[in-house]
């Protein structure tokens, strides 16, 4: 009878071990899975943003290309000025 009952709380033990080892494995998946759930692909995002940039910058390259096309004929013509230097 007494190695029955040694027996019985092995048994219990190994139980309760992997009854332990399931619900941390379950607790990791769950947790996990909200990380691994993206609803925005990062390369779309990244190209979404880079895009929005360079449409805005390329515009502000343009006007400063043409005020710089500006300053330059204006130079061009103040030079031919007898006086102006």
């Amino acid at each position: 009878m007494l190695n029955l009952k040694n027996t019985f709380t092995r048994v219990k033990t190994a139980a309760d071990d992997l009854c332990t080892k399931v619900a941390v494995g379950a607790l990791i998946a769950a947790s996990s899975a909200g990380a691994m759930a993206q609803a925005v692909d990062p390369f779309e995002a990244a190209i979404t943003t880079a895009t929005t940039k360079v449409g805005a910058y390329a515009a502000a390259l343009v006007g400063l290309s043409a005020v710089a096309v500006v300053f330059m004929i204006a130079m061009k013509y103040v030079k031919r000025i007898p006086n102006a230097s």
